[in-house]
């Protein structure tokens, strides 16, 4: 095999190599296009788009561990979790 001949070799997986690259690429751009578009639909459950739930405000007098918090926003279904750990309702 001539240097030329091997030159083109080269030439030629270099090409296939770098229009596979490109494929996959576009593949995934769409992919990725697919996915927002299908998001933009409604079927994307981001945390954004959950129902805001009002919270308790709560406090204790002396925090539980050196430092901590002496107030929280609390969940409703954790009130009584809270109440029970001695935190009040404010």
């Amino acid at each position: 095999m001539t240097e030329a001949m091997k030159e083109q070799k080269t030439a030629a997986r270099k090409a296939a190599q770098e229009a596979a690259d490109r494929k996959a690429a576009e593949e995934a751009e769409a992919a990725r296009l697919e996915a927002e578009a299908e998001a933009r639909k409604g079927g994307d459950t981001r945390i954004e788009d959950a129902p805001e739930i009002e919270t308790i405000r709560m406090v204790r007098d002396e925090p539980m561990h050196p430092r901590g918090p002496t107030d929280a926003d609390v969940h409703p279904d954790e009130v009584e979790n809270w109440v029970a750990a001695g935190w009040r309702v404010e």
